[in-house]
């Protein structure tokens, strides 16, 4: 066995076995390794009335970013096919098949590759987020950062007991809104579109288990606190 096919048995076993995902080549180019794969199986589900299919009408490639190996980047050239949805009434003629577990549709980058990236984003700017992307060997522009970070769901707070009032500026000079902060974790909970003192209290009055605020001198954020959590 050459040891093409053993690094690609390794790769099914320890990471894409799983996930239906059978890798069948594999080619070595500097400091890039690509894995061409496709996804077992003869059927396929519509996504839309979940009616399972086996006519493919023809496929295509997409090329997924995976978490790096030491210092060498992983692309997977995914081959994907395309089905024809056989329930007449759904509004789907043809649909692609999913790769759950390995990827979401029209990403162009493993599911963990993209949660390994949104840890830092949310703890740097977006051009620092594309600089440390490239160091890792999975490249994302900085307009990529700030899409990833605005997809992602706000933290849930059931508990809030110390919060942090601010203002925060959507364009610098032009444009602020007010930003509220979990004093405890240093997480941002929720952005309000301006920074007048009836949204704030609008806000506060929805969370009257806040025992302490956090605030700058602004005398709208304080007579906003003092109506509505005295």
């Amino acid at each position: 066995m050459n040891p093409s096919n053993i690094f690609n048995l390794k790769i099914v076993g320890l990471f894409y076995g799983a996930r239906k995902i059978k890798i069948y080549r594999s080619e070595i180019q500097g400091t890039t390794i690509r894995l061409f794969a496709k996804r077992t199986g003869t059927r396929s589900k519509c996504p839309s009335c979940m009616k399972s299919s086996c006519n493919v009408r023809s496929s295509y490639v997409r090329t997924l970013a995976d978490l790096p190996w030491a210092a060498i980047a992983i692309l997977i050239r995914l081959e994907v096919r395309r089905f024809a949805c056989k329930n007449p009434s759904c509004e789907r003629r043809i649909f692609s098949e999913r790769c759950d577990g390995l990827t979401e549709p029209y990403s162009r980058r493993t599911i963990r590759a993209s949660e390994h990236l949104k840890k830092f984003l949310l703890e740097v700017s977006s051009n620092k987020g594309a600089y440390f992307s490239r160091i890792m060997n999975i490249p994302i522009s900085s307009s990529t950062c700030l899409r990833m970070v605005k997809s992602m769901a706000m933290p849930t707070n059931d508990k809030l007991l110390c919060i942090g009032i601010d203002d925060w500026a959507k364009r610098k000079g032009m444009n602020y809104g007010t930003i509220i902060v979990n004093a405890e974790t240093g997480r941002p909970i929720d952005l309000l579109n301006s920074r007048d003192s009836s949204d704030v209290v609008e806000w506060l009055s929805d969370h009257k288990e806040i025992k302490y605020v956090t605030r700058d001198r602004s005398t709208v954020y304080s007579s906003a606190i003092k109506r509505a959590i005295p």
